[in-house]
């Protein structure tokens, strides 16, 4: 039925029917394709039982209650059941013990659940029996035995895990982002293992990742697990069509809730959704007032916010739970928010990308980029421009660059202000000898202050860069009152010194002196006071005083470009500035 319709649009069309005419429209619709009739019908079955479960699923409980009790203490070959450990899907896990005296030993039996028959449940069954038997990986749990029952119940022994949940360990023991990160990096490392044997897991959320008292993670469940290639695997399942989209929906793909075809990329973008978890605390959509539809187009049609955009929300609307989740990082709000911005929030929002072909090719290569993050190199899951490049390397080398850059600025201010003097005494030859006096004093600063790091002065003393700034300023404004333009331009190269150390509230105060002293020399419009305006936005940047930022910034880039042009060159850093706090704004 080549161009006919789906079989998604075929149940929901004899849905519409009464129940008598349903079965009959599906086998007059196909009946040219007998392999479309059975999956049509069988789709059909799986749909009008779950509309119908609502209508006994009181029976279902006390039926599961009965089946409990009956079966605690019972045998299944060599094996008896203790206790029930939990319930999915399509069946329930025990705990079960060895029970013929030829060793201990405690393992997780699978059954399918009382009640259900489906052929697909069982299928499901036997295919989960096959994936595990060609997955050999520690981190995996090991499949044990399988077989059928004496009334034909499939099931599956597999090794017990006495573990936590990923998320719940991490929390528990207040595990750091690094931490958190490494122990991912050996999540990837196993689904990686799982595609190079052509097997995409689909299911990929903390309670099918526990975490033993050893801090080794085992990866469980792969029951809606699919293999990539099905031909040499007898009744292995084929594409997953509307009726049978089992999944979890708060841990699935856009791939998976529209039905697509699954590949790994579909494993990388819930290893993502899992990241942003064990990271933020939060899930990155809210699904908490939601309906099964609505969450189905939040996760197809959403674009949810960065992990370091969501807690800085949750800092504004609810300040204790944003503690709580910093505590549980052995951290901060604003140092966890600091570590997420930038390297992390471009990896989870990679691994996350809506467009499977925009994430990352594989497992391997997003524990690599962690690993590149954890090392301070450059990741590929930003763009690599010089500027990243080298802020990159300014973390890794950040006392030396720190130093040098400290003395590179103060000697390019002292530059500055000689050359700015020399100009004025080739125009203005009536008063060289106030400009020459202006250099001595500006020299003599420099030299001075430049002294208090020379062991033969400070008596053994360190200063710090911190230190030589400090009296550096009280300096300036005590010794410069009646030289404006020196001291604006010195006070103004302090200020960028003490942004670049991160002393974003001294190099504030400094840069707000500097525009001040501009605007008493040369009056409230002048390329240098446009200088100082921009210098002052891009440190307020800095401290996250985006609006006070963002008007220094547009009203210095006015200026600019009324008194050097449109295009010249004094804007380009400004530019750079402007984009930067859009960035940060989210815009």
């Amino acid at each position: 039925m080549s161009g006919g319709p789906t079989i998604e649009e075929l149940v929901k069309q004899a849905q519409a029917l009464s129940p008598a005419e349903r079965v009959g429209f599906i086998r007059r619709v196909c009946e040219s394709d007998e392999s479309l009739m059975a999956q049509a019908l069988e789709a059909l079955e799986e749909a009008d039982k779950q509309t119908r479960s609502w209508d006994t699923i009181a029976d279902d409980v006390d039926l599961e209650a009965a089946t409990e009790a009956a079966l605690t203490g019972q045998r299944l070959g060599p094996y008896r059941f203790l206790r029930k450990l939990g319930s999915g899907g399509m069946g329930d896990v025990w705990l079960a013990e060895r029970a013929d005296e030829e060793y201990q030993q405690l393992v997780a039996i699978k059954l399918v659940r009382a009640g259900i028959f489906s052929a697909q449940v069982h299928s499901r069954l036997r295919m989960e029996r096959q994936i595990l038997a060609s997955l050999q990986h520690p981190n995996i749990a090991r499949l044990l035995d399988g077989g059928r029952a004496s009334d034909g119940t499939p099931y599956l022994v597999l090794e017990y895990i006495d573990g936590e949940p990923i998320d719940i360990y991490c929390d528990r023991r207040r595990l750091r982002m690094e931490e958190r990160i490494r122990l991912f990096q050996q999540i990837c490392a196993t689904v990686h293992y799982a595609h190079q044997n052509l097997v995409v897991h689909r299911d990929l959320k903390p309670t099918n990742i526990l975490i033993t008292k050893n801090g080794v993670p085992k990866l469980l469940d792969f029951g809606i697990a699919k293999l990539l290639d099905t031909r040499n695997t007898p009744g292995a399942l084929a594409v997953t069509h509307f009726g049978y989209r089992v999944m979890t929906p708060t841990h699935a793909s856009p791939e998976q809730i529209r039905g697509d075809p699954i590949t790994t990329a579909s494993d990388i973008y819930v290893l993502g959704l899992l990241l942003y978890e064990l990271l933020t605390g939060r899930k990155p959509f809210d699904f908490s007032c939601s309906t099964l539809s609505e969450m189905e187009r939040l996760i197809c049609e959403g674009k949810p916010s960065s992990p370091s955009a969501l807690l800085a929300e949750t800092a504004r609307t609810s300040p204790e739970l944003i503690a709580d989740i910093a505590a549980c990082r052995s951290t901060n709000p604003v140092r966890l928010q600091k570590e997420l911005r930038g390297d992390l929030d471009n990896i989870v929002m990679m691994a996350m990308h809506a467009d499977s072909t925009r994430r990352y090719g594989s497992a391997e290569q997003l524990a690599a980029d962690l690993d590149r993050h954890l090392q301070g190199m450059p990741v590929s899951a930003t763009s690599d421009t010089w500027t990243y490049r080298a802020q990159k390397f300014i973390r890794r080398h950040r006392l030396p660059v720190i130093a040098a850059s400290a003395a590179v600025a103060l000697l390019a201010g002292f530059a500055a202000v000689t050359f700015v003097q020399s100009q004025r005494i080739a125009r203005e030859r009536d008063v060289a000898t106030a400009e020459r006096t202006r250099a001595e004093q500006v020299s003599s600063f420099l030299v001075e202050l430049f002294e208090l790091s020379d062991p033969s002065k400070s008596r053994g003393t360190q200063v710090t860069a911190r230190e030589m700034l400090d009296i550096g300023a009280r300096r300036v404004n005590a010794g410069l009152a009646n030289q404006p333009e020196t001291r604006a331009t010195l006070l103004e190269t302090i200020g960028r010194v003490y942004k670049s150390l991160g002393l974003y509230g001294d190099s504030i105060a400094s840069l707000e002196s500097a525009l001040e002293a501009r605007i008493g020399v040369y009056g409230p419009k002048h390329l240098e006071v446009a200088s100082a305006m921009v210098a002052l936005g891009d440190a307020l940047l800095e401290q996250g005083e985006h609006e006070r930022a963002r008007q220094l910034l547009d009203d210095g880039l006015a200026m600019q470009r009324e008194l050097a042009g449109e295009q010249a060159i004094e804007t380009a850093p400004t530019l750079l500035s402007r984009a930067k706090l859009a960035q940060r704004r989210g815009q």
